[in-house]
């Protein structure tokens, strides 16, 4: 009955888990899936407590650590939609100035700034920066 519990126990840390994504569920449901082999191979409860201790101290403390690195690290080819529009072109839907303007990048038209000259209707420009909603635009260079 034992075996049940621990591997039970174990089985609902790990699928808790799938929505928290912090690793501490399931790090401490691989040390009950531990315990629970150890349990079905006929340890005594010392030693399945011992078991479950020592796996929960190691994922937690070694792998977590590791595995938390290795998901938090960017992968160089992947960028985010707000490095995809920097160096984007596109033109100017209406005058933008420093407080407001529109532009067409990629199909869409996003609300626009500049942080130097005025910039006139259907002039080519470019992105320099990205402001929370608001492209930072720039004329391009014919």
């Amino acid at each position: 009955m034992q075996t049940w519990i621990w591997i039970a126990g174990g089985g609902v840390l790990v699928a808790l888990e799938m929505a928290t994504t912090n690793l501490v569920l399931g790090s401490v449901g691989l040390a009950a899936l531990g315990a629970g082999l150890v349990t079905w191979l006929g340890a005594d409860p010392l030693w399945q407590a011992l078991v479950f201790a020592l796996l929960a101290i190691v994922t937690l403390g070694l792998l977590r650590p590791l595995a938390l690195r290795n998901l938090r690290r960017r992968s160089p080819g992947l960028t985010t939609n707000v490095e995809r529009l920097l160096r984007a072109e596109g033109y100017a839907v209406t005058e933008v100035t420093a407080r407001v303007g529109q532009v067409k990048l990629k199909g869409e038209v996003w609300t626009a700034r500049t942080r130097g000259a005025d910039i006139a209707a259907d002039t080519a420009i470019i992105v320099v920066a990205i402001e929370g909603a608001t492209a930072i635009v720039e004329a391009k260079e014919q």
